[in-house]
């Protein structure tokens, strides 16, 4: 017999040995435990109904600017952001160079006179309230009057 037909000889055999082998590891311990593979579920039970999430609630804490505008170009180097959130949030307003930090009114109104730097100025208006998060990020493009 030559090389080449032991060596395809022992490659089926080792293809079959091991399928038989592969067959056995999977249904033995079926028939062992007496297991039926249709019982075996990886889904949960949906009967199960599913568990309320700790950080999302009805009343989100939402954050809205109402001044400025995204984008908006101004040649006043302060200027007074203001919006809407939950009455009593704690509302911080960070500019590159400048961060103040208030509270909303009774109505939910917000006001914070925050500095700019030339140029553009990305603005992050953070609410926080009972442990919830908001965050709207706003564009504001300071230009100095040339005099």
């Amino acid at each position: 017999m030559s090389l080449k037909k032991e060596m395809t000889i022992a490659i089926v055999l080792g293809l079959i040995l091991g399928g038989v082998v592969a067959l056995m590891f999977t249904r033995l311990p079926q028939q062992l435990l007496g297991i039926n593979s249709a019982e075996i579920s990886p889904t949960p039970n949906p009967t199960q109904p599913p568990l309320p999430s700790p950080f999302l609630s009805e009343e989100a804490l939402t954050i809205e600017v109402v001044f400025p505008e995204d984008q908006a170009l101004t040649h006043e180097e302060k200027m007074t952001v203001s919006g809407k959130t939950k009455p009593g949030a704690s509302v911080v307003v960070t500019s590159p160079t400048d961060e103040m930090v208030t509270n909303a009114k009774d109505d939910g109104t917000f006001s914070a006179e925050i500095t700019l730097s030339e140029g553009a100025n990305e603005l992050f208006i953070t609410g926080f309230i009972n442990g919830s998060e908001a965050e709207k990020i706003i564009v504001v493009n300071y230009l100095p009057n040339e005099s």
